[in-house]
């Protein structure tokens, strides 16, 4: 069941891969720079607040690979008190 479905161009996530390196020292792809620019879209996202926001990318020899994960942690006393993973 897919809950959510985000589009990046090809334009803003070479420009978010550019940025990651210039301002975080990440060297990545435009697949790193599509998936930082979803959680930074999410983060913007009120149905995401106070949430900490994770991708990941699994590849591997299956369907449908590479595929793209986010993960929605709600954080209570240090440790994760509810996840949502889209």
């Amino acid at each position: 069941m897919v809950g959510r479905v985000e589009t990046v161009s090809d334009e803003e996530a070479v420009k978010m891969a550019r940025r990651l390196a210039k301002e975080e020292g990440i060297l990545s792809g435009i697949s790193g720079g599509a998936a930082a620019a979803v959680a930074l879209r999410l983060a913007r996202d009120d149905a995401f607040a106070g949430k900490t926001i994770v991708t990941g990318r699994v590849s591997g020899n299956f369907p449908n690979s590479p595929v793209e994960l986010r993960y929605a942690f709600t954080l209570a006393g240090g440790k994760i008190a509810r996840l949502e993973i889209a």
